[in-house]
């Protein structure tokens, strides 16, 4: 019996379009093999870190652009390693390829078709696939380490400079976080399903984390870029910018016995009587220094900042199918942190006091993220289901099950960060006598020991920026007259 033409064209079209579906899910689960969008960002980094710290020296190459979803990041890890190691050059031009990087996105009138793209694939695959999105503590930390190099090349202008520029990103993030948190409440209401109980359960895994993020506003409120802008604007003569700055490193460390000698110095300063007589109820009278006294300031970064890890979270059917979403997460870090002790000559050693945890910047950023982040999961394992949905249609059973194992393989959260950034972050601040010094650090609960030789003049500021990776430690020295 002869099959109808119109019959025949019909079955043939659906083996057709059954194929192609088939065909095109296991090219894709053929590229998550491949691809470095599947491959955990902190796999890549990790051996770089691990390098410096066992080897204390690696080679980077010359400067220049990079391109892909983690164009950025390369610009980041690569300045930050380079000023660890002690090569400041190739540090500053890094860093100078990612504010260039910002800038462009700031100025960006529209989004490029580029973007749209990459949006539009994310849907299939992962956010790995998007541009990395620059959370604000880290914009912030490229102008403090820009800062810094040019502080230590004895560039005081164009130190004052960057921390300028910090302090207006710092402004225009604030504004934009604002903006976006906004629009993505908007979003999570176009959602066919309620995001309410992902909320819940994220909520419920940053709560491990509240009692230490409670200390700062935002992830904007960096104790470390606070302190040494105010010690980059005190070096210039620039008080009242100085005494704003230490203020704010003060509201985060109320307790730091440094901040509160430092608030009350430029207060006696500039006749802020009221701060002045408050602060020396607490810790009594100014310290007052004779004439030729110098002093030794020590900015002492301990550790890297973890690194996140992937949290599956199930949310609710649809479409009869479970929808799970993967959640960058940061695991509370085992290892305790223990300050630095100072020896200079006969003294008992001067210990330090904290400025900056940032791992506690990074989870808080992510928290403030958090509403982004699952709507744009929710949205894509939405799309997952509906893939196989279509896919259980036109393929049938085998269709179903190759588009079921390759939404499980593509879905991974985004594990990408500054990785290279300092774990926890300390002050020291000391009056010390003229002459020829070895003053040695120590960190407590720790073998490391390190010398350095000064040579220290009447009337002067030593600024020591001391690295510590947990086997090698980095330091890099710079003086400055006093005003």
């Amino acid at each position: 019996m002869s099959v109808p033409i119109k019959q025949y064209s019909s079955t043939k079209q659906q083996r057709v379009k059954r194929h192609t579906i088939l065909v095109l899910i296991m090219i894709a689960m053929q590229g998550c093999a491949t691809t470095s969008v599947f491959i955990a960002y902190p796999g890549k980094v990790q051996p770089l870190l691990n390098k410096v710290n066992q080897n204390g020296t690696i080679d980077l190459p010359p400067v220049s652009t990079s391109s892909g979803p983690d164009e950025v990041l390369d610009y980041l890890e690569k300045g930050r390693l380079a000023q660890i190691t002690q090569q400041p050059e190739l540090s500053k031009s890094y860093f100078k390829l990612a504010i260039a990087y910002f800038n462009q996105l700031s100025h960006q009138a529209q989004i490029s078709a580029t973007d749209i793209g990459q949006q539009s694939t994310s849907l299939l695959l992962n956010d790995n696939i998007i541009n990395y999105q620059i959370p604000g503590y880290e914009q912030l930390y490229v102008h403090h380490f820009q800062a810094l190099n040019y502080l230590f090349e004895g560039n005081l202008e164009a130190a004052g400079v960057e921390v300028r520029r910090a302090n207006q990103v710092q402004k225009k993030i604030k504004t934009q976080y604002e903006a976006d948190l906004s629009k993505a409440r908007q979003r999570a209401e176009e959602l066919p399903i309620n995001i309410g109980p992902a909320e819940d359960q994220v909520n419920a895994l940053f709560s491990t984390t509240e009692h230490e993020s409670n200390k700062i506003k935002s992830s904007f409120d960096n104790g470390y870029a606070f302190y040494a802008s105010a010690l980059i604007y005190e070096l210039r003569g620039e008080y009242d910018h100085a005494y704003i700055d230490y203020k704010k490193a003060l509201a985060i460390n109320p307790s730091n016995q440094i901040l509160l000698r430092d608030v009350q110095r430029v207060a006696r300063q500039l006749g802020r009587h009221e701060d002045l007589a408050r602060i020396t109820a607490e810790v009594g009278p100014p310290m007052l220094k004779e004439s030729n006294d110098a002093e030794i300031i020590i900015f002492y970064e301990a550790g890297f900042v973890p690194a996140k890890t992937d949290v599956t979270i199930p949310i609710t059917n649809y479409h009869d199918r479970a929808v799970v979403i993967s959640f960058p997460m940061y695991q509370q870090p085992l290892s305790n942190h223990y300050p630095l002790e100072l020896y200079t000559e006969l003294s008992p050693p001067t210990i330090s006091y904290p400025l900056t945890n940032t791992y506690i910047l990074a989870s808080t950023a992510l928290k403030e993220r958090s509403i982004s982040t699952i709507v744009r999961q929710v949205g894509r394992a939405i799309t997952k289901v509906e893939l196989t949905h279509k896919s259980e249609k036109a393929g049938g059973n085998v269709g179903a099950v190759l588009a079921s194992i390759y939404n499980l393989v593509s879905e991974q959260a985004d594990l990408r960060s500054w990785l290279s950034l300092p774990y926890r972050v300390d002050v020291i601040r000391k009056t010390i006598k003229p002459g020829t010094k070895e003053v040695v650090f120590r960190p407590q609960a720790s073998t490391l020991s390190k010398t350095v030789p000064l040579n220290i003049e009447p009337n002067t500021v030593t600024v020591i920026q001391l690295t510590n990776t947990g086997n090698q430690l980095f330091s890099r020295t710079t003086t400055y007259d006093r005003q």
